[in-house]
């Protein structure tokens, strides 16, 4: 087994990009490795620019704006069939596959069942329970369009020679014990210990305590506990909330930290890792 193709929709040469991260391991370890990707940002809603790398198979991809909008979904699944049109053109061992798109599952699954391809998958996010959908068009999308979209991932899931996730709460909620190739993993890169290591550096301020939050602000997210945490420690010491990230929660949870009158300061996503070091060194 020496060819191995890396398929995500969210592909970035960032260094927390887990899509990234694999392609890294798979070509250092002397596989022939492709990966098949997105030329749009969902995070950025423009393009994607990459480093001139001939192992990239970049897809042209429909443009959104919203992150909930048929438009959204015609582009995810127009990048899907051409996902398996570019795997009909490779000679290919093995597939690492992040989902979503269900519909990306569902279809790169399907041709790997049928010509004898083994399958990872790698579980990054819960569609359709994490997306931003009002309750009350939530309740009717769950006994109709949700159906399709879950048996979409289910297939997909039954389909898989082995699942990643990466927490416990996506692995029992997806109930992934039923498979005998499934698991739970955290990935730690050596990096983190240097970064660790220089954490021991920091300097406390009485006066203010600085909280950081670094990571994505999805709906699957406990924000509500966090934001009665820091009204809680306002009554004792002022706080600051230091936030690097983005997602859908994004507005909700800076209008919660304003209607409590909790200082805050939004970065966005930052990939520079000295940048990342400097905020959280606070």
């Amino acid at each position: 087994m020496k060819n191995i193709v890396v398929i995500s929709n969210f592909f970035t040469e960032s260094s927390n990009s887990r899509p990234n991260l694999s392609y890294k391991y798979f070509k250092e370890n002397n596989y022939n490795v492709k990966v098949i990707c997105s030329d749009f940002s969902h995070s950025k809603k423009e393009k994607e620019v990459y480093s001139e790398n001939e192992d990239l198979i970049i897809i042209e991809t429909k443009k959104y704006k919203k992150n909930i909008s048929l438009k959204r979904i015609y582009s995810h699944i127009l990048f899907a069939k051409q996902v398996v049109k570019e795997l009909k053109k490779l000679k290919v061992d093995l597939v690492y596959l992040n989902i979503p798109p269900n519909i990306l599952g569902y279809l790169v699954s399907k041709y790997c069942e049928k010509n004898n391809i083994k399958l990872i998958l790698d579980v990054i996010d819960l569609w359709p329970e994490s997306l931003p959908i009002p309750s009350k068009i939530k309740i009717i999308l769950d006994l109709t369009v949700n159906i399709l979209w879950k048996n979409l991932r289910r297939k997909t899931l039954e389909r898989s020679h082995f699942i990643i996730t990466e927490s416990n709460y996506f692995y029992n909620f997806l109930n992934l014990k039923k498979f005998l190739n499934s698991k739970v993993i955290y990935l730690k890169k050596n990096q983190n210990l240097e970064f660790e290591n220089q954490m021991t550096s920091i300097k406390k301020n009485n006066s203010i305590l600085k909280i950081g939050y670094l990571g994505n602000l999805g709906k699957i997210y406990d924000f509500k506990s966090l934001v009665l945490i820091c009204k809680e420690l306002n009554k004792s010491i002022e706080v600051q909330i230091e936030i690097i990230g983005d997602g859908e929660e994004k507005n909700n949870l800076l209008e919660s930290l304003k209607e409590n009158h909790i200082k805050y300061n939004f970065y966005g996503i930052i990939f520079d890792e000295d940048k990342k070091y400097e905020i959280m060194n606070q």
